[in-house]
């Protein structure tokens, strides 16, 4: 088996992932199955069956998104391997193995050490779980952590060391860790960090920063994640709900032992939130919201999927300060019952 053409490494598997070779045991007029495969398992995922021909063309990409598994993470205090964000795939036939390509769940082909994130400036509360995600180059990965306070004090620390295969990290900034952490250290109060900032070392060199700004939470505040368009996790907190609701339908009647009917109504919550006021580029990242393929809401110390309600986003005055409303539903109904 020749290779012609390879798909892009971190190639989108929204689009085609296309390989191009050589036909496979031309003389066989039987044909030959060309199997393939994700990095780690045994059995194909799929097979394809050749016959004679000068080349032979096969798209992946299906294969692939059936691999990927993207869900929230909720702790950790070290760098993650983010297996399920990415699928490693390659090609076999007649015990002849192909290069593995990592396949994505972005909308484009994934840049390499940098943030997939359009948002390096972030905001977390006091006992909240947030993430990042990156691509590192094959090699050490450090993150460093540096939390200050209204006065200027700084505390830094550095992450166990991470080895990379060169697939994704996830990065987990988690409040609860690092308030415990300073607390120990330092004996710096939560409610006293301000700030906190991130700095992503490829072996030496660093690659990147992202930065938090401590805010108080607020008794309404709604934390969402979704799917970006980069098919990592975004993470954030829409602090004002305006609008709370249970929403019913009727879906027929239903008769007790008796004979007597009564009406069978499903009921789920409904719920409106809205960001505040926002700089534009914030915006059009939480605006990705209305067609990220799942959403997920922080609920009783877990992540549970929601759906939202609303077919697009709508900004004012797009130039300046504006403001993200959506309304949330859960997933599963609250209750089917008989009244």
């Amino acid at each position: 088996m020749i290779i012609r053409s390879y798909p892009e490494n971190f190639a989108s598997a929204l689009e085609p992932v296309v390989y191009t070779m050589d036909a496979v045991r031309l003389d066989a007029w039987l044909g030959a199955n060309l199997d393939i495969m994700q990095h780690g398992q045994s059995t194909p995922v799929g097979t394809k069956r050749f016959y004679k021909g000068s080349k032979l063309s096969i798209n992946i990409a299906p294969y692939a998104l059936a691999c990927l598994n993207i869900l929230p993470y909720k702790s950790g205090n070290q760098l993650i391997q983010a297996t399920g964000r990415t699928a490693k795939m390659y090609l076999t036939t007649d015990g002849e193995l192909s290069e593995v390509r990592h396949i994505a769940a972005g909308r484009m082909t994934l840049p390499v050490g940098v943030l997939l994130s359009d948002r390096a400036l972030r905001c977390i509360a006091p006992g909240e779980f947030d993430e990042f995600s990156f691509i590192a180059p094959e090699g050490d990965v450090w993150a460093e952590f540096s939390v200050s306070d209204a006065k200027g004090l700084r505390y830094s620390w550095r992450m166990p060391p991470f080895v990379s295969d060169g697939g994704m990290v996830v990065c987990p900034v988690d409040m609860r860790v690092i308030a415990r952490m300073v607390a120990d250290e330092v004996g710096l109060a939560v409610g006293d960090i301000n700030k906190v900032k991130v700095v992503i070392y490829f072996g030496s060199d660093a690659a990147f920063e992202v930065n938090y700004v401590v805010e108080a939470a607020t008794a309404q505040g709604v934390r969402l994640a979704w799917i970006s368009r980069y098919g990592t996790v975004e993470c954030y907190t829409f602090p004002i709900c305006t609008e709370r609701k249970l929403a019913t339908k009727r879906l027929g009647e239903t008769q007790s032992g008796d004979g007597v009917t009564f009406p069978l109504v499903e009921a789920w919550q409904e719920q409106t939130i809205s960001s505040g006021l926002l700089p534009s580029t914030t915006v059009q990242c939480l605006s990705d919201i209305v067609v990220a393929p799942k959403v997920w809401q922080w609920k009783d110390g877990s992540w549970g999927e929601c759906n939202i309600m609303d077919s697009s986003v709508v900004t004012h005055n797009v130039d300046e300060p504006s403001v993200v409303r959506l309304t949330v539903r859960d997933s599963k109904n609250v209750k089917t019952k008989t009244l």
